[in-house]
C-alpha cells in the first residue's frame, strides 16, 4: 500500500541562461532524493521565458530525462554536437551514399526507435547499420574497417559526418586507416561568432592540441 505522507510544493526558479521553471526536487525542502538530482517543469506562452535555453555544461555522468507533453525541442551534447544522424539520413535519402553506419551508439534501440520509425522504415534493413563498441575516433575508424570487411563491401569513398571542430582530427585518423579511400568530410554545424564564442574558442584550442597528439601517436 502506498501512502502519501507529505506534499511538497514546487518553487519558482531560474536556471541555464534564464529559463523560468518550477523545481520540485532539488529544493531545501526536497533535497537528496536518491537517485534524482533535480525535477523541473517549465512551459510558457512567453518565449522569452525559455528561448535562451541551457548553455553547455558538464553532467558528470548524470543522465537527463525529458518528458514532453506538447511541442518540440533540440538536445545537444556538452560540446555542441547534434544533428549527425539526421545529416547522415539526409545524405542517404539524396543518394549520396549506399550505406549509413552509425558508430559509437550508446543505446541502439533508443536510436532506432527515434530515427527508423515511419519516414525511414524503408532504410532500416537495407542501408542503415549500427555499431555499439567504439568509444573514441580511433575505435570508430577501426569498427568501420571491421564492418566493411564483415559485410564484404567495396567502396571508393567514405563520408565522415561529425561536428565542425572535430573534422581535422577525424580526417587524419580515418585517412590513416583508409589510405586508399577518398575521405569526404561533412560538418553538421558551422561555427557562429554570435553564439558561445568563448566556449567555441576553448573547444578549438582543445582540438588543436589533440591533433598534435594524434600526429605523434600515428608516427
Amino acid at each position: 500500500k502506498i501512502e502519501i505522507k507529505k506534499v511538497v510544493k514546487a518553487l519558482n526558479a531560474s536556471d541555464g541562461a534564464g529559463v523560468k521553471l518550477k523545481r520540485s526536487i532539488g529544493t531545501p525542502e526536497a533535497d537528496y532524493i536518491d537517485p534524482f538530482l533535480m525535477l523541473d517543469e517549465f512551459g510558457s506562452e512567453n518565449k522569452d521565458d525559455y528561448l535562451a535555453g541551457f548553455p553547455p555544461h558538464p553532467h558528470r555522468g548524470i543522465e537527463t530525462v525529458t518528458y514532453m507533453l506538447n511541442g518540440e525541442f533540440e538536445h545537444e551534447d556538452s560540446t555542441g554536437g547534434k544533428g549527425r544522424i539526421e545529416k547522415g539520413i539526409e545524405l542517404l535519402r539524396k543518394g549520396n551514399g549506399k550505406f549509413l553506419l552509425i558508430s559509437g551508439v550508446f543505446k541502439k534501440e533508443k536510436v532506432k526507435n527515434k530515427y527508423l520509425f515511419e519516414d525511414n522504415i524503408d532504410l532500416k534493413e537495407c542501408c542503415i547499420f549500427f555499431e555499439e563498441k567504439a568509444k573514441n575516433t580511433f575505435q570508430n575508424a577501426s569498427e568501420v574497417s571491421k564492418w566493411l570487411k564483415d559485410k564484404k563491401v567495396n567502396i571508393e569513398s567514405i563520408q565522415l559526418i561529425t561536428s565542425y571542430y572535430h573534422i581535422p582530427r577525424s580526417f587524419i585518423i580515418f585517412k590513416k586507416f583508409f589510405p586508399d579511400k577518398k575521405i569526404i568530410t561533412v560538418p553538421v554545424s558551422q561555427f557562429s561568432l554570435s553564439k558561445e564564442l568563448l566556449f567555441h574558442i576553448k573547444l578549438i584550442f582543445s582540438e588543436y592540441f589533440k591533433i598534435f597528439y594524434t600526429f605523434f601517436y600515428l608516427l
